[in-house]
């Protein structure tokens, strides 16, 4: 039995008959030098058959295959490099559909030889042909280039990385070769050498960019540069659109390169040369600002010494550099002033700070001269000092200026103190006198037994002593409006409520002249920001002005309206006598009437309005007046702020007229004596026991024979005030108190409480009001 041949020698079978095959197509021309060659080639090679089987392998790709050479043969390449397979089925095919041969065919990937590393590969794959032309297989040259990538892959990283450099640069680069022809501008250089574009530079002579006045300047760095290695100018460029450029260039010999090439970095020193000429010009103007302003402008060095030429200083002090340098300036200082300013001035120094300080400083005619001082430390990038600048400035006139205007002021001051008690004792003088006046007509006037002729004297005579007290409440009011001292006390107050009791009061007025009143007040007009008192005197003062200045059988009318969610407004329109034009703009004006002949026939002050405005505009809102001129009517227009809706102060209601009283002690004390009486039968007839007294010593002595539920007494006594009389009484006992008084300012108020009053009221006063005020004292009511 014939034994079965073993794979291998199989194959060598097949391989003896391939390369028989061989060499009846001409391939025995091979020779063993050939196969020599091929086994010990640094490059690997190999040829495959049509059906892609190795015939031929040397050393080089079995080292590259990671498998023997001998373990190649016969195999199919798909069984040696299962991941090429598809890539040399693809470059075969194309030999067989062409007929040329594929060369430096380059790819990469793993091989078994070194498995999960990518490596790179040339190839040259070309036909291997029988004598008639017929492809019997492929021959291929594998050759791995992966360092070479790998170099080349690092060159461009390098050379990408230096591009990026020059290009990102701020300067102006370029490169030149030996001959200093332009090789490369950056991006920043073509925009700072205003050229659009470098092609039609390349290849030319650097210095054609910068104009034949810098040719030789160029060209001799460009030879220094190559033969030093380095080179340094300076130079002005004309641009492309007529200005000047300063540049500073640099060119170095780049090391190493073969042939020689150089770079060249050009920084435009434009914008420096700007600043610095800038710079001398503010220096210019400085100093000659500091030769022409009052001040007197100086600089020290980092350690508070003066230095170099002190032009303003020298010509205030008279001193010479030599004496004021240092600090020899101290010596110009007052000599009491002059160590406090040198240990103010080191302290600042030491803590780099702002200094500020006031001394007397000699003058060059010797004058002493009070000056202020005010110097900033300059400090350096570091934080060091540089400098001190310092300005000192002659206040001496200004402070005799402002002695006198102090002088003025408390004159001012102690003349307006002087009229307030002039205007407070003038007040007490003359109400006094028409309280008693006031009370009997009140009295009187419910008589009836009087006849309606003495009834109607009666009225006149209250309507006159109203008016009276009206003229001097009104020159009190506006004192204390234009002084500010006019409280008020600002509450929530209904507007409607209280339009409607000050028409009500100015009922009568209208009745009798036959006006027709008309109020048109608006439900949603709510609740204003005021003091009620003083809203409803601002009321009725309008209102007052309209009736006052409206003929017989005229009308008016009152309107509120709510303007916005802060906002109210009243309006009080007449057909009254008008007001011209002229007259308009100052008729808010205090003792303004619109002219003679109109006080004259209306008589006053011409103080209600002016009052009215004062009292407005302490509420924070508005009045303003409109006519279309004489004869034809008038518009008074006030604005209010509006108040939140909570509990309202209300209008002050009129008085309820006496009211019934359990039979209380009273003690009344005036050193008038038609008041005390009449006082005493009033308050009598209303069921009162009253004692009376004329000054504080029978007020106490009568104070201490007997008891009293409450003291009713005037301030102004002879031998002493009712304050006193209060503090007497009040100690130790419950005596309430109630203060009469001319006086009326708000400092007489908050006196009158200090000593224990309880209310205070302004003379003259009707009985009525001293009722409501004695009711609410008696009930312990503020």
């Amino acid at each position: 039995m014939t034994p079965h041949p073993s794979p291998e020698a199989q194959l060598r079978a097949e391989n003896a008959e391939l390369r028989a095959q061989l060499a009846e197509a001409g391939i025995q021309r091979v020779s063993v030098l050939l196969d020599t060659l091929l086994d010990t080639a640094p490059i690997g090679f190999c040829f495959v058959d049509r059906d892609l089987r190795y015939v031929r392998v040397n050393e080089r790709l079995a080292e590259i295959n990671g498998i023997s050479a001998a373990a190649h043969l016969g195999r199919h390449v798909s069984e040696i490099v299962p991941t090429f397979v598809e890539r040399i089925r693809d470059v075969t095919g194309r030999i067989l559909a062409t007929g040329e041969a594929v060369l430096n065919h380059e790819f990469s990937g793993e091989t078994p030889a070194a498995p999960g590393v990518t490596r790179f590969w040339s190839e040259s794959w070309y036909p291997v042909r029988d004598d008639v032309g017929e492809v019997l297989g492929f021959g291929a040259i594998v050759e791995e280039i992966t360092a070479r990538k790998q170099a080349d892959e690092a060159l461009r990283t390098s050379e990408e990385f230096a591009r990026t450099i020059l290009q990102s640069s701020p300067d102006c680069v370029k490169v030149l070769d030996g001959e200093g022809r332009l090789q490369f501008i950056n991006t920043n250089g073509i925009g700072a050498m205003e050229i659009d574009d470098f092609a039609p530079f390349r290849n030319q002579p650097w210095w054609n960019l910068w104009g034949e006045e810098n040719t030789e300047t160029i060209k001799n760095a460009v030879a220094t540069a190559l033969q030093s290695g380095t080179a340094h100018f300076q130079a002005l460029r004309p641009t492309a659109k007529g200005t000047m450029k300063w540049w500073d260039v640099v060119v170095a010999q780049v090391v190493g390169s073969n042939p020689k090439r150089l770079v060249s970095i050009s920084r435009d020193l434009s914008e420096r040369h700007d600043a610095d000429e800038k710079l001398r010009a503010s220096e210019e103007r400085f100093r000659a600002a500091a030769g022409t302003v009052i001040d007197i402008i100086w600089t020290n060095n980092p350690e508070g010494e003066m230095e170099g030429e002190q032009r303003a200083w020298g010509a205030f002090t008279g001193q010479r550099p030599e004496e004021y340098r240092g600090f020899g300036w101290s010596k110009a200082v007052h000599p009491e002033d002059a160590q406090p300013t040198i240990d103010a001035w080191n302290l600042a120094v030491a803590e780099k700070r702002l200094f500020e300080f006031e001394h007397r400083l000699r003058r060059h005619d010797g004058a002493w001269r009070l000056c202020t001082i005010r110097a900033v430390p300059l400090l350096k990038p570091t934080g060091e000092i540089r400098e001190w600048v310092g300005v000192h400035r002659d206040i001496t006139e200004r402070k005799r200026a402002e002695e006198k205007l102090r002088i003025a002021k408390e004159g001012a001051e102690t003349a307006n103190a002087a009229k307030d008690r002039f205007l407070a004792m003038l007040s007490h003088e003359l109400r006094t006198p028409l309280t008693p006046v006031l009370m009997a007509v009140a009295a009187l006037e419910h008589d009836p037994a009087l006849s309606a002729d003495v009834r109607e004297d009666l009225a006149m005579i209250k309507r006159n002593i109203e008016l009276e007290t009206k003229l001097i409440d009104d020159l009190l009011d506006l004192t204390r409006i234009t002084s500010g001292k006019l409280p008020l006390d600002i509450k929530p107050v209904d507007l409607n409520e209280t339009i409607r009791h000050v028409c009500e009061i100015c009922r009568p007025s209208v009745r009798e002249k036959g006006i027709h009143l008309e109020t048109k007040l608006d439900a949603a007009t709510g609740l204003v920001a005021a003091d009620a008192p003083r809203l409803q005197q601002v009321l009725w003062n309008v209102l007052r002005n309209a009736i006052k200045f409206t003929p017989e059988n005229g009308w008016i009318r009152v309107t509120a309206t709510r303007l916005d969610v802060a906002r109210c407004q009243v309006r009080v329109e007449d057909s009254g006598i008008g007001i011209s034009p002229e007259i308009l703009p100052r008729i808010f004006d205090a003792f303004e009437q619109g002219g003679l002949a109109v006080t004259r026939q209306f008589g006053g002050l011409g103080l209600g309005l002016a009052i009215c405005k004062g009292l407005v505009e302490l509420h924070h809102g508005s009045v303003r007046a409109e006519s279309s001129g004489a004869g034809k009517g008038a518009t008074f227009i006030m604005e209010l702020p509006r108040a939140p809706a909570m509990e309202t102060a209300g209008a002050v209601a009129p008085s309820a007229g006496a009211k019934a009283f359990q039979q209380l002690r009273l003690l009344v004390v005036d050193d008038h004596a038609d008041t005390v009486r009449t006082l005493a039968r009033l308050l009598g007839r209303a069921g009162f026991v009253v004692v009376t007294a004329s000054d504080v010593a029978s007020a106490v002595a009568t104070a201490e024979r007997e008891s009293f539920d409450l003291l009713i007494c005037d301030l102004g006594l002879p031998d002493g005030s009712g304050y006193d009389v209060m503090k007497r009484l009040g100690t130790g006992r419950t005596v309430r108190g109630i203060a009469l008084s001319g006086y009326g300012m708000a400092e007489d108020v908050r006196r009158s409480r200090e000593a224990g009053f309880a209310e205070h009221l302004v003379k003259p006063i009707e009985v009525s009001r001293l009722m409501d005020a004695i009711e609410r004292v008696t009930k312990n009511r503020d």
